[in-house]
C-alpha cells in the first residue's frame, strides 16, 4: 500500500514536571528551568537543566525536560541522548521511553520508536499517550490495523483524547474507510475546536467522497485557525484549481492561496499546485513555467518516480488546457515536508492545550480519595502542570491552599476515587510513571459552578473560569444524569472550599459547596 505520511503528528513531547527530592539551591535551579521551558525560552532552560544535573548527577526528571527542551532548539541527537540517560537512571520513567519515541518517529526509526513505546506500556500499560504514540509509529509503517487498535485502546483509556480520534481517522482514511474517518475527526474537532489538523484530514476524506463544498469548508476553518497551515492551504488552493465540480473551482482565488504557500514553502509539491492554479485562471504561459523548472530539478536530482505525472499536466498546460482531477486530494507533497507531518503546533511548543470533561467513573457516588503529585507557589505554572497532564492522559487538576507562615500554594493532584484502596492502586502506577512524591489524600468537597447538558456551554463555563485562572474538571451528577456540574479545587474541610466560592462569586460565577 503507498505510503502517505501527511497526516500524522510525528511527535507528542511530554513534560517532566516533577519534583525530585533535592536540596533547596537545586530545587530554585530546577523551578526555574521548569519556567523557561514552559515560557518557551530553551536555551536558558537548557542551562538551568544542566546546573541541576552537575549538583546531581542522578536527576533523571532534569536530564528528560533537558531533552524536551533540546528538542525545541532542533538538537534532537542532544535530546535523544537526555531522554536515554534518563531512563538509565530511571528505568520506570515512562514519558522519558514516550519522548525518546516519538523523537525516533520523527527521525523515520519507527521500529525503535515502537520498541520505546511499547517499552513504556510495558510499565504503565494504560497510558493513553504510549498508545497513540505507537499508532503513529504503526500508521507510518503502514501498519494500519495495529495503528488503529492502538488508536483505540488510547481513547477506552481517555474517551476525550483529541489526537487519538485524529489520527485514528487518518488511519481509517489510508485504508479508504472514508465515513468512519470522518467520524473520527468530528469527534477530534468537537473535543478541540481549535483542531486545524483534525479539519485537514476531514477535509481530505469529504474530498475522497466527492463532497467539494464540505472539502473546501474544512480547509478553510483549518486555516482559519492556524493561517500558516501550508498543507491546509495547499489542499485548498489545489481543490480550487482541479475539482471535478465546476462549481468549486475558482483560479483567481486558487492562484492568491497557492502564492503564499510557495512564498514560505517553496516545494515541489506546492509549487506544482501553482501551476495548477494558473491554469485554472488561464495564465497558462505561468503555468508552464513553474511546471518546466520542476521537472527540470526532479531530472537533475534523479527523482523520475513523479516525472511521468509532472509531464502528463505539463502537455495539458501546453495545450491550453486547465488539470482536472476526479477527486482533488494533492499527494505531491514534497518528501521533505510530508516528512514533517503535521507538526506546525509542535514548532510552536506544546500541542494545544484540552480541558478535559469526561465522567471520571460510571458508579456513582462520591469520589473523596485523590492523589496529590506535586505543589509550587507559581499558579499560573500549576495550570501549565495541570493542562500538561490532561493532556498526557491524566485526569488533573489543581487547588489552590493558605499554609500558615508559607503563603498561598497550589496542589495539584491526579484522579478521583470513591475508596483509599482504589486511590493507593493507582499511586503505585504513578510511581512507576515517575511520580515520586505521589500519595492518597482524603479531599471530599468542591466548589461547583453551574452545568450544562451539551459540550459547548461546558465550554463557555471553562472558557469564562480559565479567563479568571480556574482550572475546571467534571463528573457525573450523583444521580447518574447526562449533565456535568464543573468542579474546582479539592478541599478536606467545608470552610476551605467556603473561602472559594466567595472569591468566585465576587467575580460574578454562580457556585456553592458540593461532596464530590
Amino acid at each position: 500500500m503507498k505510503r502517505i505520511k501527511v497526516f500524522f503528528n510525528l511527535l507528542l513531547l511530554i513534560l517532566c514536571l516533577l519534583f525530585p527530592g533535592q536540596s533547596r539551591g537545586v530545587e530554585d535551579t530546577f523551578q526555574k528551568g521548569l519556567r523557561f521551558l514552559t515560557t518557551q525560552r530553551y536555551d536558558l532552560a537548557i542551562k538551568a537543566f544542566s546546573e541541576a544535573i552537575e549538583v546531581n548527577p542522578r536527576n533523571a526528571v532534569a536530564y528528560c525536560n533537558r531533552g524536551v527542551a533540546r528538542f525545541f532548539t532542533g538538537d534532537h541527537e542532544k535530546a535523544i541522548a537526555d531522554f536515554t540517560s534518563a531512563v538509565k537512571i530511571n528505568p520506570g520513567y515512562t514519558e522519558a521511553y514516550c519522548n525518546r519515541g516519538g523523537l525516533w518517529a520523527k527521525k523515520g526509526d519507527h521500529e525503535k520508536a515502537v520498541s520505546d513505546y511499547t517499552k513504556a506500556l510495558e510499565i504503565h500499560p494504560r497510558y493513553p499517550v504510549a498508545y497513540c504514540g505507537r499508532g503513529i509509529a504503526w500508521a507510518n509503517s503502514g501498519e494500519y490495523e495495529r495503528a488503529i487498535a492502538d488508536f483505540t485502546m488510547a481513547l477506552e483509556i481517555n474517551p476525550r483524547y483529541a489526537d487519538a480520534y485524529c489520527n485514528r481517522g487518518a488511519s481509517r482514511f489510508l485504508r479508504k474507510d472514508y465515513d468512519q474517518a470522518i467520524a473520527d475527526c468530528t469527534k477530534a474537532v468537537h473535543i478541540d475546536p481549535g483542531y486545524a489538523v483534525a479539519y485537514l484530514n476531514r477535509g481530505r476524506a469529504w474530498l475522497s467522497k466527492k463532497d467539494c463544498a464540505r472539502a473546501i469548508t474544512d480547509f478553510e476553518k483549518a486555516l482559519d485557525i492556524n493561517p500558516n497551515y501550508a498543507e491546509a492551504g495547499n489542499q485548498l488552493a489545489w481543490t480550487l484549481a482541479v475539482c471535478h465540480d465546476d462549481r468549486y473551482r475558482n483560479g483567481a482565488k486558487a492562484v492568491d492561496v497557492a502564492k503564499k504557500v510557495t512564498e514560505v514553502n517553496p516545494e515541489e509539491g506546492f509549487r506544482a499546485t501553482l501551476a495548477a492554479a494558473y491554469a485554472e485562471a488561464g495564465r497558462f504561459e505561468d503555468a508552464i513555467k513553474i511546471q518546466e523548472s520542476i521537472i527540470a530539478l526532479l531530472n537533475g536530482q534523479g527523482k523520475k518516480e513523479r516525472l511521468s505525472d509532472y509531464e502528463k499536466r505539463l502537455k495539458f498546460y501546453k495545450d491550453h488546457r486547465p488539470w482536472r482531477e476526479e477527486y482533488a486530494l494533492q499527494e505531491n507533497i514534497s518528501e521533505k515536508h510530508a516528512a514533517k507531518g503535521a507538526p506546525d503546533k509542535i514548532a510552536k511548543g506544546m500541542p494545544k492545550q484540552i480541558l478535559a470533561r469526561k465522567a471520571v467513573s460510571k458508579e456513582l457516588g462520591t469520589y473523596p480519595y485523590t492523589i496529590q503529585v506535586a505543589s509550587c507557589k507559581d499558579h499560573e505554572m500549576s495550570n501549565r502542570m495541570v493542562t500538561d497532564l490532561r493532556k498526557k492522559g491524566d485526569y488533573a487538576f489543581n487547588s489552590r491552599v493558605q499554609i500558615p507562615d508559607k503563603g498561598d500554594w497550589t496542589r495539584i493532584f491526579i484522579g478521583f476515587y470513591g475508596n483509599r484502596k482504589r486511590a493507593q492502586k493507582a499511586v503505585s502506577e504513578l510511581k512507576k510513571r515517575g511520580f515520586r512524591h505521589a500519595y492518597v489524600v482524603k479531599k471530599p468537597y468542591a466548589v461547583r459552578v453551574g452545568s450544562a447538558g451539551s459540550d459547548r456551554e461546558l465550554q463557555k463555563l471553562e472558557a469564562g473560569l480559565r479567563s479568571k485562572g480556574y482550572i475546571a474538571y467534571s463528573i457525573k451528577d450523583q444521580q447518574g444524569n447526562e449533565k456535568s456540574g464543573l468542579l474546582i479545587g479539592a478541599f478536606g474541610i467545608k470552610k476551605e472550599a467556603e473561602g472559594l466560592t466567595t472569591r468566585l462569586q465576587q467575580q460574578d460565577f454562580t457556585t456553592h459547596v458540593v461532596l464530590r
